[in-house]
């Protein structure tokens, strides 16, 4: 996962001379990575050849892709003991960044995440501070958006539309199921839940689960408030008001999954997907915008009105 790690079994560079790409550029599928799925080794017109993450390519014709953002295939050469920073993390792979500031992929298995995830004992004792959260006027305490699979970007202000979410997020493609097959198709394009298109979690329980603030994006949710979010105070139907925006909270519930147990622990996933945290809403809750408006970190998380 991102975040700080060590390094705890060497790895050698395997390809000195690394595939460079940009956004756009057309690619050429060969094989599939069978030791690690969800890489495809390619070629480009210019004849660089290795490895690139299924995940951003998108299939144009036969064996021709299209790659979604400028890439590099370097690897680097690491110690057991180096400290890295982990920025991206793919397919069992991580693009990470040495105190030297020397940049590269190094494989997940050879990592250690030097952050300590919380006990069960030690998340339980925090439901005191996160009950005491306002139930009627919070704050918004962080925006976040997700250009891309595995990206978080912090923003001071952000633009939420009724028709796609929160403007520049990604809330649309992760809706979809996309498939890249590099023998023959690309798979089809499903319909983004509007049920789902912006996630609010508690500022309260992501300062418990994750520590430092900027390992609170790592959740995957867009907005984080300090308010009571539970099923009791925020019913499905509920309004607020953010900025300018209004959101309704939706029905369906949102649980957490195999990606925050590798973020923040075993203990944090049973935390919030127990009964207790469950009534609470401990993992957040999925809402829809019904007003377009601009929000800003700061603004104030009102309750406005429970749809009947």
């Amino acid at each position: 996962m991102p975040g700080t790690h060590t390094v705890t079994k060497e790895y050698s560079l395997a390809y000195p001379r690394p595939l460079v790409a940009a956004s756009g550029d057309e690619l050429r599928a060969h094989h599939c990575d069978r030791q690690f799925p969800g890489w495809i080794w390619c070629t480009t017109r210019d004849g660089q050849e290795g490895w690139v993450p299924q995940s951003w390519l998108s299939w144009r014709e036969g064996f021709s892709y299209v790659l979604g953002r400028d890439y590099s295939a370097k690897e680097l050469t690491v110690r057991a003991g180096d400290v890295v920073s982990a920025g991206r993390v793919e397919s069992g792979w991580a693009w990470v960044t040495t105190a030297d500031g020397e940049s590269g992929w190094v494989p997940l298995r050879n990592l250690e995440s030097t952050v300590r995830q919380l006990s069960a004992a030690e998340l339980e004792a925090g439901l005191d501070e996160i009950r005491r959260a306002p139930k009627d006027q919070g704050r918004l305490e962080l925006i976040v958006r997700r250009p891309a699979e595995n990206e978080r970007e912090a923003l001071v202000s952000a633009e939420l539309d009724v028709s796609s979410g929160l403007v520049g997020d990604n809330w649309r493609v992760r809706g979809s199921r996309h498939t890249v097959n590099p023998f023959g198709h690309g798979g089809g394009v499903g319909c983004a839940d509007p049920d789902a298109q912006l996630t609010l979690m508690s500022s309260r329980v992501i300062a418990l689960v994750a520590g430092a603030k900027e390992r609170w994006p790592l959740a995957g949710d867009q907005l984080f408030v300090d308010l009571d979010l539970s099923m009791e105070n925020l019913p499905a139907g509920t309004r607020l008001e953010i900025g300018s925006a209004v959101i309704e909270v939706a029905a369906k519930p949102h649980t957490g999954c195999g990606k925050f147990v590798a973020r923040y622990g075993l203990d944090a996933l049973k935390f919030v997907n127990s009964a207790v945290g469950k009534r609470l809403r401990l993992r957040g809750l999925n809402t829809r915008v019904v007003q377009a408006g601009v929000v800003q970190v700061g603004d104030g998380a009102r309750k406005i009105k429970c749809q009947n």
